[in-house]
């Protein structure tokens, strides 16, 4: 049962007493007093905006989706507003607006709110329903005749055993524990079951005759509880009804195995329990929360106990992914979507329901060799490059020499050195040392072992050993090299300075 199916069972009275208590407040309208009636002269409520201070003329038409509200009846606002001196019309509605009265209104700015609209409202501003007597009359002709239920029980409201925003709250932290970052509350509905309500009468022997009564509940689910809960007559979420016979007399069954547990004596004999409908109400078993959640819409079901028993996700698929975000979809551990943002590359990673987890700004190559080209100001034809995460190490080599630049995700260049080649010089081993950012060259000259560290102005150190003195004391000026962290030939890549 939707809320415009309970809203409508509402008589015109009642529905104009809802609007008035529930959905003007909503909108920053403070009531003044309720007209209705045959002599309304076109205002039902009369309103104040709290915002702006201006008059409300409100018209309220409890009407079925076949019948709409005519022009006739925006006349009567546009009447209504002129006797009662108001500044705005409004018109409440469960229905629609026809052609010309849609035009009517539209022509002198009459608000108006139809049945869609207000059920959106209901839902999203968790607005409460009342719960109407036409619904629940209807509700117990389904059930059938139960032996036991009399005419004049009545429907004494809902127990509401956890409340609906506690159950939001269950919902929003269980989304929260699967990754959702953002999950919006789109509205919520509940599940009532019976809840059955007897007076019992237990008589035994115990060594003369005695009784006791007591009053119990028993819910669909079977479980118990001492006296009448708490019962309410308006709820604000949506509802749907779920009732059975066998509900009814598996409710009869538990409340005598209760009575005879709780209330008869061990020993006593004789036993006869006698059960009588006291009321006749129900309890909000299990609610539907819908949320959305990034690109899809979630439902987490929570039962009268705070537990989730259930989560419906809607498929999050290429389609929707690339109409959010654009771009190329890859599927691989998830989602990813690479953006092309000319001359960078964004990557988005999504969670499963779609929400944007975390960003990887990457600049292009080619946009990293122009930058690293302009910051040299040369124009090499021989050049390289690396990508380090989101950055790009480019070498452009000219004249001998490495101009080595890393331009990072925004396209600035965060650290440079040039280098001279190792070809253009002569050693049994050449490299590149990280420390110093620089060439170095080992050779053999004269008997000596050289070491010399060469950079973009030349030898800038150098270090000898003679071959004689190394071999009598069984080492070499290379070992030597090796040992020492300064003149260490650590990368034969210069890239690698950078």
């Amino acid at each position: 049962m939707g809320v415009l199916d309970i809203l409508t069972s509402l008589s015109s009275e009642e529905f104009e007493k809802y609007v008035a208590d529930y959905v003007l407040p909503v909108l920053g309208l403070r009531v003044h007093n309720v007209v209705g009636g045959p002599y309304d002269r076109g205002c039902d409520i009369i309103a104040e905006d709290t915002r702006f201070g201006s008059r409300v003329c409100v018209q309220v038409k409890r009407y079925s989706p076949e019948r709409k509200v005519t022009e006739k009846d925006v006349r009567n606002v546009l009447f209504g507003m002129e006797q009662h001196r108001c500044d705005r019309g409004l018109i409440v509605t469960t229905s629609d607006l026809n052609g010309p009265a849609l035009s009517l209104a539209r022509q002198y700015r009459i608000d108006y709110i139809n049945g869609a609209r207000l059920a959106r409202m209901v839902e999203e501003q968790l607005i409460p329903l009342v719960m109407p007597k036409a619904v629940v009359a209807a509700v117990h002709q389904e059930e059938g005749s139960h032996e036991a239920v009399e005419r004049e029980v009545r429907d004494d409201g809902v127990f509401i055993p956890l409340g609906v925003t506690n159950a939001v709250e269950v919902a929003r932290a269980y989304l929260k524990s699967k990754g959702a970052l953002h999950p919006q509350l789109g509205g919520v509905s509940a599940l009532l079951k019976r809840l059955y309500v007897f007076k019992a009468k237990a008589s035994y022997k115990l060594g003369r005759r005695r009784s006791e009564e007591a009053v119990i509940s028993v819910d669909a689910e079977g479980e118990v509880y001492e006296g009448v809960p708490p019962l309410i007559n308006t709820v604000n979420f949506y509802v749907e009804y779920e009732t059975s016979r066998e509900d009814y007399y598996s409710a009869r069954e538990i409340a005598i195995r209760y009575i005879t547990s709780r209330i008869v004596p061990e020993g006593a004999q004789d036993i006869k329990i006698q059960l009588k409908n006291h009321a006749l109400a129900w309890v909000a078993a299990l609610y539907a929360i819908r949320f959305k959640v990034g690109l899809v819409d979630v439902v987490v079901h929570v039962d009268k106990k705070g537990r989730v028993v259930k989560m419906e996700r809607g498929r999050l698929t290429d389609d929707l992914v690339r109409g959010a975000y654009g771009g190329e979809v890859v599927r691989g551990d998830g989602y990813k979507v690479r953006l092309d943002q000319g001359n960078f590359v964004e990557e988005l990673k999504l969670n499963e329901f779609g929400e944007v987890v975390a960003r990887a700004r990457a600049v292009k190559e080619s946009y990293a060799v122009e930058v690293a080209s302009k910051f040299f100001g040369i124009a090499g034809e021989d050049v390289r490059y690396k990508r380090e995460g989101g950055a790009v190490k480019v070498d452009i080599f000219l004249n001998g020499h490495h101009h080595l630049a890393k331009v990072d995700e925004n396209g600035e260049v965060v650290d440079y050195v040039v280098v001279p080649d190792a070809e253009i010089y002569e050693g049994f081993e050449k490299g590149y040392n990280i420390r110093m950012r620089a060439l170095i060259v080992k050779t053999v000259e004269d008997g000596e072992e050289v070491v010399r560290v060469v950079t973009s102005e030349g030898v800038v150190d150098e270090k000898r050993a003679k071959r004689s003195l190394l071999r009598k004391i069984g080492s070499s000026l290379a070992g030597l090299v090796k040992k020492s962290e300064e003149y260490s030939i650590d990368t034969a890549d210069p890239l690698n300075l950078i």
